[in-house]
């Protein structure tokens, strides 16, 4: 099974930590349903507080050491999952 996504997304943060240097650790996430997965987008990163925006946005490049990830769940990603025997046969050999 292969599977191939591209999706454009505005997550809302929280601000979980203020560094010593003014600087804000933010974490956000967000699900989005397509077909019958839900996809979680989970972000975490620094921002600097100058650069975040009127509307209170911020663009993804300006997040330093972001860390993005995709977590799908549903079916497609359950038929992916390698089942117990396999497990086994890999732990064997």
């Amino acid at each position: 099974t292969e599977r191939k996504h591209h999706a454009t997304a505005t997550l809302a943060c929280l601000v979980t930590e203020v560094l010593p240097n003014g600087n804000l650790v933010i974490e956000g996430t967000r699900d989005i349903r397509t077909s019958e997965e839900i996809l979680q987008f989970q972000l975490f990163g620094v921002i600097r507080p100058q650069d975040v925006t009127a509307e209170n946005q911020i663009d993804s490049s300006l997040i330093a050491n972001a860390e993005i990830a995709v977590k799908g769940r549903g079916i497609i990603s359950r038929t992916q999952k390698v089942g117990i025997v396999t497990q086994i046969l890999q732990t064997v050999f």
